[in-house]
């Protein structure tokens, strides 16, 4: 019998828990090792990528950010407004970041992504299930964003995050693929 699809407040819940107990030793290993997954697989993209500025608890973006960076590469990260708009901004370097409208990072530039680039765009999550769903903080900004988006869509998660099904509505958008500590999986549709 296969397992009843968990709510989205069960799924927040639950990836919450399990944070808050991470400690910094294995979280590092494990960001490392999805950092390393990342490099080795979906961020092959010789332009860059879009992602985000993570959060203590979320998986760690800035080794990804500081290694594209020294390679050349393009760096996009969100810019939101209060009104739920969301747009991904050029970074360039750790003095164009501000705080913006819910105390995160972001960048203050303005030169703006094509979408049309079709850069790989990394997806933060507090938990993913195998169909490529997510279930974020509960704003709607990268379910918005991703809609119609052409690039390739990475969901970074810890493996405990993973959920075999969340419930989702009409507007969830998935991602294509997901990164966790022990590998990376194509979302099953």
């Amino acid at each position: 019998m296969a397992e009843k699809a968990v709510s989205k407040k069960e799924a927040r819940e639950r990836a919450r828990s399990y944070r808050q107990g991470l400690r910094p030793g294995p979280k590092n290993k494990m960001d490392t090792a999805i950092a390393r997954g990342f490099f080795e697989g979906a961020g092959g993209d010789e332009r860059g990528a879009a992602l985000y500025y993570s959060l203590p608890q979320e998986v760690d973006t800035r080794r990804i950010m500081r290694r594209l960076l020294a390679e050349g590469k393009r760096v996009y990260l969100p810019q939101t407004s209060p009104a739920g708009k969301m747009r991904m901004v050029r970074f360039e370097g750790s003095r164009q970041l501000a705080k913006g409208p819910y105390g995160i990072l972001e960048p203050t530039g303005s030169t703006v992504l094509d979408k049309r680039m079709a850069l790989p765009i990394l997806v933060p999550g507090l938990a993913f299930d195998r169909r490529g769903h997510r279930v974020g903080y509960g704003g709607g900004y990268y379910d918005r964003y991703l809609k119609n988006y052409p690039g390739l869509k990475v969901g970074l998660c810890y493996e405990a995050c993973l959920l075999d099904e969340i419930e989702v509505d009409p507007w969830d958008q998935p991602v294509d693929i997901l990164l966790t500590e022990r590998g990376e999986y194509a979302a099953k549709r």
